[in-house]
């Protein structure tokens, strides 16, 4: 039961926390940040982890004959929530001490941390897809989002909207947030909202409702925006919505029941999602149907924090057991099982 309990805590609790100082962009790493494996040339990809719990990270080979973490173990800031990789850089959103840890693979070592600013809770970090040296962030307290410079590990503009904003997606020109609009005094929701954002000078464009909660965003196999609404993990059950070309509506609602969050898109436009305490589900992206919803999730009862996959396998970080969960992405059964840290949520796959 503890680990289900504090899945529950972190959703709504770990928010609040802060760092003391917002003057500077350029911030001293977070203290005791050990290093973590050194990543050999020679492997062709990797699996990188963060440990929410353990508040550190590791790697697996996954050209390996037996999956293992490496040996060396580094750490991370307060609560890691989320990760990117450009080159041989590991970028690690603590949302506990408002920085963004920036760690040299193929040192293991931790060369520097981007200071995000006190009591703002960086929730979601997405490379920008028009140039890889930049990077923009959804704040959850402040409700803010960022454009920051990897480079120099500066923020270059930051614009405020709301707060709870979580889910983020960029293109060329736009971004689109999701503000989930939880009450922490209540512990309920009001009304989620979708915001398009002009990239240029940080305009609102537009916004619109969708279903409760709304926490992540991602671009379909129909080439649609698709918006996974995560429920109130009671009576509003989880939905999909995919929105219409021009950001002006949503096209269609698809139910799945339980509450859905983060998600990855196979090449054949299926869309595996992280069921929180409800396993992973699918659906087709492109006819828009539901595959396993919580009826018949794949790995049931599993507290998923975050899915990846490869070209034969997909990775589901399983908080609830500290482990990788490894499932054949043909039959879609469960092929191992790796131990890691504690309480493993976020993932990233390193191809080389």
């Amino acid at each position: 039961m503890k680990r289900v309990i504090v899945g529950v805590i972190l959703i709504g609790a770990w928010l609040f926390t802060g760092c003391n100082d917002d003057s500077v962009t350029q911030a001293p790493c977070p203290s005791g940040s050990a290093a973590g494996p050194a990543l050999s040339d020679s492997i062709a990809s990797l699996l990188l982890l963060t440990n929410n719990l353990g508040e550190s990270w590791n790697a697996i080979d996954l050209g390996a004959d037996s999956l293992q973490t490496e040996p060396a173990t580094g750490l991370t800031g307060a609560t890691p929530n989320d990760v990117e990789v450009v080159g041989h850089h590991l970028y690690i959103v603590n949302s506990g001490d408002n920085t963004i840890s920036d760690v040299d693979l193929n040192t293991g070592k931790t060369i520097g941390c981007i200071s995000i600013g006190a009591s703002t809770n960086p929730w979601e970090l997405e490379i920008d897809p028009s140039d890889s040296t930049k990077a923009w962030l959804t704040t959850y307290v402040s409700g803010e989002i960022m454009e920051i410079d990897l480079a120099s590990r500066h923020v270059l503009r930051r614009h405020t909207i709301e707060p709870t904003l979580e889910g983020l997606w960029v293109s060329n020109t736009t971004i689109a947030v999701t503000k989930t609009a939880f009450n922490s005094s209540t512990f309920t929701y009001g009304t989620g909202y979708v915001i398009l954002i002009r990239k240029s000078d940080l305009t609102e464009i537009h916004r619109f409702p969708v279903p409760t909660n709304p926490q992540f965003v991602f671009e379909g196999g129909d080439h649609r925006v698709h918006v996974v609404c995560t429920g109130d993990y009671g009576l509003n059950p989880g939905r999909v919505v995919r929105l219409e070309s021009t950001f002006l509506a949503v096209r269609d609602t698809l139910v799945l029941g339980g509450a859905p969050g983060r998600a990855i898109l196979a090449p054949n436009g299926t869309a595996y999602l992280t069921a929180f305490c409800d396993g992973l589900m699918s659906y087709d992206t492109v006819a828009f149907t539901a595959i396993h919803d919580q009826t018949n999730a794949l790995l049931p009862g599993t507290c998923a924090g975050d899915v990846d996959l490869d070209g034969t396998r997909i990775f589901v970080a399983d908080f609830s057991h500290d482990a990788i969960s490894v499932l054949d992405r043909g039959s879609e059964s469960l092929i191992g099982s790796v131990p890691v840290g504690d309480g493993p949520n976020a993932l990233v796959i390193w191809f080389r």
